[in-house]
């Protein structure tokens, strides 16, 4: 008995993949280029957003120590104990009011921190996009002639015209990138906390997480091809405009809003497709983030089951569920912050690459 093997049912899917692998590897070799020039660009000035990240990941540790010791205290009824340190009866109302005073303290602080890493950063999108601004009017100053044709086949069909608005959108990608990056960093820091505290759990909350990130790829996809519908049709519609207002200028007459004119320019075209891909843009952008906070909410409820769980075999004490739920309500509100930026800086791949 033979079987036939339909060889289009096997290699549709590997077009598919090797499609979006190539697609990945570009996204990841603009990301890495615009990383690269940032921090040659940028130097030393990058500093200050690294230390107030650093001090950022350090506080969300310090809340989770705190919030241990205080539930450790209360449900031993014993006080804390460290060496050199005499500290209240676990029941006595300065002691609530102390912990509680102790962990909010460090919450405003993680919160100032963050505030800092993100003006910074983008004080520092400020300085790239007037780079970049500056060093497209030097590159233009020595292009040859914009009437000859050489100078065309340098620039693109579009003329010098289309690149002022590079250094904008080089700006505010990287705006993007200073604050992905340093909250990256602190949702690997927290992910290797609940690592140490229980690989077991932590591993399956990652595989979920694993899920959570491929399901979100076509909405950032379908981003991405917005932003390129956005930027192909964008000059194509402006002069759509000017055409128009030249014509009233030199003919000026009233227009009907639903007249033929007005419904012609709106109805197909470039213009059409310019305004659809703006929307698109940011429908898709609100998918992406929708699936994002579902798979946190999905993620934090598995961790307070398989927890609860524990807790009813005797496996766990109060005072480790509790940092463990703290240490997974941090990394998740930074997987939902990773998942958001990386979604806009996709926004900004066809202005870019």
């Amino acid at each position: 008995m033979s079987v036939r093997i339909d060889r289009d049912l096997i290699t549709e899917p590997q077009r598919k993949f090797r499609k979006h692998r190539e697609r990945a590897s570009e996204y990841a070799r603009t990301a890495g280029w615009l990383i690269r020039d940032f921090f040659g660009v940028a130097r030393w000035q990058v500093l200050p957003v690294i230390v107030c990240g650093f001090a950022h990941i350090g506080l969300k540790f310090a809340a989770m120590g705190a919030i241990y010791l205080c539930v450790k205290a209360l449900s031993e009824e014993a006080p804390v104990a460290i060496p050199g340190m005499a500290f209240l009866s676990p029941k006595s109302p300065e002691f609530i009011v102390l912990s509680v005073a102790a962990g909010v303290a460090l919450l405003i602080g993680t919160a100032f921190f963050r505030y800092q890493v993100r003006r910074r950063s983008i004080s520092l999108g400020r300085h790239y996009e007037e780079h970049c601004a500056r060093r497209i009017v030097l590159l233009a100053s020595r292009l040859p002639d914009p009437r000859a044709g050489v100078a065309s086949r340098i620039v693109g069909a579009g003329g010098l015209q289309q690149y002022p608005g590079y250094g904008r959108f080089c700006g505010m990608a990287v705006r993007q990138l200073s604050q992905l990056l340093p909250t990256f960093a602190s949702f690997l820091a927290v992910a290797l906390a609940l690592l140490w505290m229980d690989a077991g759990l932590t591993v399956t909350l990652a595989a979920l997480a694993a899920v959570a990130v491929l399901a979100q790829y076509p909405a950032n996809h379908r981003v991405a091809t917005a932003s390129q519908v956005f930027e192909r049709t964008r000059a194509a519609a402006g002069r759509r405009y000017r055409a128009l207002f030249r014509r009233l200028h030199c003919d000026p007459m009233p227009l009907a809003p639903d007249g033929a004119i007005v419904d012609q320019l709106f109805r197909s075209g470039h213009v059409r497709d310019n305004i659809d891909s703006v929307f698109a843009r940011a429908a898709e952008a609100e998918q992406a983030a929708l699936v994002s906070r579902i798979s946190s909410s999905v993620l934090l409820g598995a961790t307070l089951i398989l927890l609860g769980i524990d807790i009813v075999q005797g496996e766990r004490t109060w005072a480790a569920v509790a940092t463990y739920a703290a240490a997974v309500r941090f990394a998740l509100s930074d997987f939902v912050s990773v998942c958001k930026i990386a979604s806009s800086l996709t926004k900004y791949h066809a202005q870019i690459a």
